[in-house]
């Protein structure tokens, strides 16, 4: 029988290791941790798949950069600089926010930045 530290901890590391160098979610490499949770006691593996579907969601909004904007920007540049601040292959989702009104959002897992003139009005009229 695994401790719960324990399966949280295979739980985190098998989501991590089912990306590719890339940054890119490997479906062989689901494909076979999936296989080898199988092999598990039934009460080990529902508790290990939970934790690794809760780690593997985490690990993929942690590579997926998001970046909204109303007109185009250097996006290739922002992804760089993001790469170079978590150190890893990020993937990007450019979408055309026009209620920004001018400005952009970049969303990263749980770490929004923004400077938009939409987001400066509303700071202007809470104070």
């Amino acid at each position: 029988m695994l401790t719960k530290k324990r399966i949280s901890h295979l739980g985190k590391r098998l989501a991590q290791l089912s990306f590719n160098a890339d940054g890119v979610l490997d479906r062989d490499r689901v494909a076979a941790i999936l296989e080898a949770m199988g092999e598990l006691h039934e009460r080990n593996r529902n508790a290990l798949g939970r934790k690794y579907y809760y780690f593997l969601e985490a690990e993929w909004n942690s590579r997926l950069l998001k970046i909204e904007h109303v007109v185009g920007c250097d996006w290739e540049g922002i992804r760089t600089l993001m790469e170079r601040f978590t150190q890893k292959k990020l993937q990007c989702e450019l979408v055309k926010t026009p209620e920004l009104i001018a400005g952009l959002r970049v969303t990263l897992g749980d770490h929004i930045w923004e400077r938009s003139i939409r987001n400066d009005l509303w700071c202007i009229s809470r104070n």
